[in-house]
């Protein structure tokens, strides 16, 4: 369809682009450059598709093979995954050519993979709290008789990233915990992204 479109667009305007030209080729018989008359077509190709096949191949270092049946599971490995990060890799090489960066600075393919896996798991350094987030959760001596218990974080809290670990905070309390259903008040390790303190084991 694609091959049909473009033979189409150069038969259409046979006076702005010639149909035929001389192109430079290798000859083997020879061992030395000779020109041979070629399709104009073959010519364009050559000059405007190198990017396109420069893309296939990055994307072929890297390939995350998996077999499956489901068309929609392999369209957004290609297109999401290997081809969003083959295309951004390009990309960020060009910017640093245009930065006048050395090339000890630049990140090979692996190297940049790897940094777009550990900011997908880690997220950012400084971290993008929204307005929802608590910046330190209130300690059991200045909290209220009267204050609620919630029963768990908020949703937006509870979804972040992958960072939800355990941490006793200093000094070391007890607190109710926030599941949801529990009624322990025995909770003494804090979730380091959600700020709630949660039971670990029995009492």
């Amino acid at each position: 369809m694609v091959r049909q479109q473009i033979s189409g667009a150069y038969f259409l305007c046979p006076l702005k682009t010639p149909l035929r030209c001389m192109q430079k080729v290798w000859s083997k018989k020879d061992k030395n450059y000779a020109f041979v008359n070629s399709l104009s077509i073959v010519k364009s190709y050559n000059l405007y598709m190198g990017g396109v096949d420069f893309l296939d191949r990055v994307i072929s270092y890297y390939r995350i093979w998996f077999r499956t049946k489901k068309v929609h599971h392999s369209s957004y490995n290609a297109l999401c995954r290997d081809f969003a990060i083959a295309a951004s890799w390009i990309e960020y090489r060009q910017h640093k050519r245009m930065s006048s960066a050395p090339i000890s600075d630049y990140f090979d393919h692996l190297a940049f993979r790897i940094k777009i896996q550990e900011y997908l798991f880690h997220g950012s350094e400084g971290g993008d709290k929204s307005k929802y987030e608590p910046s330190e959760p209130p300690t059991s001596q200045k909290r209220k008789m009267s204050e609620k218990f919630l029963c768990h974080q908020i949703d937006h809290l509870r979804k972040k990233q992958n960072l939800h670990l355990p941490e006793i905070p200093q000094p070391a309390s007890i607190n109710q915990c926030r599941m949801s259903g529990c009624q322990s008040n025995s909770a003494r390790m804090r979730c380091t992204t959600c700020k709630v303190f949660l039971r670990m084991q029995e009492d």
